[in-house]
């Protein structure tokens, strides 16, 4: 089935490495925002144009995103359980 393989690609990663992705988005927006200025403004005055005349659209693109996240959260296991999973999975040898 497709979702077993999106369950699967979602368990590739820990909890830990999901949660650190957006933070890792964030700082290089941020250090982009602060390399160019000018395309910062008129890029957010751009977007500000969108939010303010797609409101419905955006909130809704918005609800699913966190829908999704709270989805990947739920299914991604935390980074202990992956690690105690991999050890007990690994062949044991010298037996």
């Amino acid at each position: 089935m497709a979702f077993s393989k999106i369950v699967e690609a979602v368990r590739k990663r820990s909890r830990e490495e999901w949660e650190s992705l957006p933070r890792e988005g964030y700082a290089d927006a941020r250090a982009w925002i602060q390399a160019n200025p000018e395309r910062a403004a008129i890029g957010a005055f751009a977007v500000g144009i969108f939010l303010v005349l797609a409101f419905k659209l955006v909130f809704t693109v918005l609800f699913l995103g966190f829908a999704a996240a709270l989805v990947v959260w739920q299914i991604a296991l935390p980074e202990a359980e992956m690690k105690s999973r991999a050890s007990s999975e690994s062949p044991k040898t010298g037996e």
